[in-house]
């Protein structure tokens, strides 16, 4: 009960050890792209934005769970690959 699961598109919050946030967008395949920005607001998601700092893979039962909650969803482009974004 303690998960939701996850679609293309959103965006999870990861809170660091300093006490700032990193959002990651939902990608196809088991990744997420960690957007770059973070912040001192756990309600502040770069939604929109497109600058990653990195793809990684993440399992399935980690996203949308206590340690990765969804905090919202981000459409825009929802199937591409920012690696292979021009």
């Amino acid at each position: 009960m303690g998960r939701t699961r996850a679609k293309v598109g959103d965006v999870v919050r990861v809170v660091l050890p300093d006490g700032t946030h990193a959002y990651g967008r939902v990608l196809r395949e088991a990744a997420v792209a960690f957007y770059r920005a973070r912040t001192v607001d756990p309600h502040s998601p770069p939604i929109g934005s497109r600058d990653y700092q990195f793809t990684v893979g993440v399992y399935a039962d980690v996203v949308g769970s206590k340690r990765m909650p969804i905090v919202g969803h981000d459409p825009s482009n929802t199937h591409t690959n920012p690696r292979r974004a021009s």
